[in-house]
């Protein structure tokens, strides 16, 4: 079996738990790890950044930013890790400030 199709199936199968109602009449919940695992299985492409590679770009993404360049459009890969990781969004808006006040200095 390719893995697209078995990943796919894995993600259908996920859902259906993630939707599977409670055997008592306690409430759903809507957030917790299944549901956390499902949207990141769902989010996930087969061309995305590592945060390594992340990294080696961040400089140049920044840069741009800060220029006033179109940086999402020519970098869309480093704007999609950005909008999935948390720590390397961190990391970018500590770069930015760090630019914006030495550009001030």
């Amino acid at each position: 079996m390719p893995v697209k199709n078995f990943i796919r199936k894995l993600i259908r199968r996920l859902q259906s738990i993630g939707r599977a109602q409670p055997a008592s009449p306690q409430p759903r919940q809507s957030s917790g790890p299944l549901p956390t695992l499902i949207n990141l299985l769902l989010q996930t492409y087969e061309d995305e950044l590592t945060c390594d590679e992340f990294f080696d770009l961040l400089d140049q993404y920044a840069e741009m930013v800060q220029r006033g360049e179109n940086a999402v459009a020519l970098m869309p890969l480093v704007k999609r890790h950005l909008d999935l990781c948390g720590d390397c969004k961190d990391e970018y808006e500590a770069l930015l400030r760090v630019l914006k006040a030495s550009k001030s200095s």
